[in-house]
């Protein structure tokens, strides 16, 4: 079953990223499929926005900065209204390679997935910094004791979905929590779940912009008492 370019939007969400949205966008383009592209602006300082606006007439900008998850929420929510019949979330800062964004689709089509999510840690860890591995895999326990979904990167921002799975699982929780909100919706609603191997691209420019331990670990704190309220 294939999958129409003109009906797979990707949902990239943006905060101060004047520095790094170029190159992703560029790396988008050059895909052999002509996939529409949505950017949410989170309320940047910077031109995020007017940078963005070189590749793509889909810009949303949010005049209050409301996270990761509800800039995802823009995007999804803008994609469904367009006719989007799949959806790729990718990140604005390069670390994921929008080369892989067909690997997610094909997969996505071949087993009849709802959400496939790109997986860092299915391969090669080797370009993970070690602190990423250590946050990672505390989230990734505390996201298997939430969800009862066993995923090896519950924490990444590179996924596919189908329109289905988007409109029936809306996002609710504003910070990163939502990519484990994600997987804990797709379980109670009886969604299929897939992973697949990707790259990743950490820079020092990356690694200053990301959380903290420290955040990292406040967040998570965060996702469990929001699990649980939310039960």
């Amino acid at each position: 079953m294939a999958i129409s370019p003109e009906q797979t939007y990707i949902v990239i969400p943006a905060k101060d990223e004047a520095m790094r949205i170029e190159a992703v966008l560029k790396s988008i383009k050059k895909l052999d499929r002509p996939y529409p592209i949505v950017v949410v602006d989170d309320a940047s300082s910077d031109n995020t926005a007017h940078i963005a606006k070189r590749y793509t007439r889909h810009i949303v900008r949010h005049k209050i900065n409301l996270g990761p998850g509800g800039a995802t929420r823009t995007g999804i929510e803008f994609a469904l209204f367009a006719g989007a019949k799949n959806i790729v979330i990718i990140d604005a800062d390069g670390q994921h390679s929008p080369s892989e964004i067909p690997t997610l689709l094909d997969s996505l089509a071949r087993n009849r997935y709802d959400l496939v999510i790109g997986s860092r840690f299915m391969g090669s860890e080797e370009d993970v910094p070690r602190i990423r591995r250590i946050y990672n895999g505390i989230g990734n326990r505390i996201s298997r004791f939430v969800t009862n979904v066993d995923v090896t990167d519950s924490q990444s921002g590179f996924r596919a979905m189908t329109s289905d799975f988007a409109s029936q699982n809306p996002i609710e929780w504003n910070g990163f929590e939502f990519c484990i909100e994600m997987i804990r919706k797709a379980k109670q609603n009886g969604h299929r779940i897939g992973e697949v191997p990707i790259s990743v691209k950490y820079t020092k420019e990356t690694l200053q912009k990301g959380q903290s331990m420290i955040s990292g670990l406040r967040m998570l704190a965060r996702m469990i008492v929001q699990t649980f309220y939310s039960r």
